[in-house]
């Protein structure tokens, strides 16, 4: 797709799960005048930037990762990451690892895949999958996605430059 074939959208796009994560973000932060100082604006610019009916003060991206920054809140991140059907998982910070940590962080990895195949093996095992069945298989299966994200930030860590 390129940018001359995307149809001009007539109104102002709503996000509301990520309006709400802002909103909720500065209420369980509650000191929305220090944040407001650390990002350089006025009192009450930010309500108004996160406010979908104000047309003319947006939150800006920038200001966006600040504000998680901030407040060391990611649900912003998540939000976003959902309206555009992807998910975010936390990966530490492995500068320094041993051969034992790398050697349980594949461990880990491949004891998730096999929850995975069990929730899967139950499930199939009467022939159809029920929405509680379909949730475990979906749960069983992040988990393993954020075990093998960990184990790629953990070799990651290992890369000589």
């Amino acid at each position: 797709m390129t940018i001359s074939s995307i149809t001009p959208m007539r109104e102002e796009p709503c996000y509301p799960q990520v309006t709400t994560a802002c909103r909720e973000t500065l209420r369980q932060f509650n000191n929305t005048c220090m944040l407001e100082q650390q990002l350089n604006k006025r009192t009450g610019v930010l309500a108004n930037e996160i406010n979908p009916k104000q047309k003319h003060h947006k939150l800006g991206l920038m200001d966006a990762i600040t504000l998680m920054k901030l407040t060391g809140d990611v649900q912003i991140l998540r939000a976003l990451a959902a309206e555009m059907n992807y998910s975010i998982y936390f990966l530490a910070n492995y500068q320094t690892i041993s051969d034992l940590e790398l050697l349980n962080s594949y461990s880990n990895w491949h004891a998730e895949i096999g929850d995975v195949n069990r929730e899967l093996a139950a499930a199939l095992a009467d022939g159809d999958i029920q929405r509680d069945e379909f949730e475990r298989i979906e749960r069983a299966l992040q988990e393993s996605f954020a075990a093998a994200l960990e184990f790629l930030s953990r070799v990651r860590a290992l890369v000589v430059d």
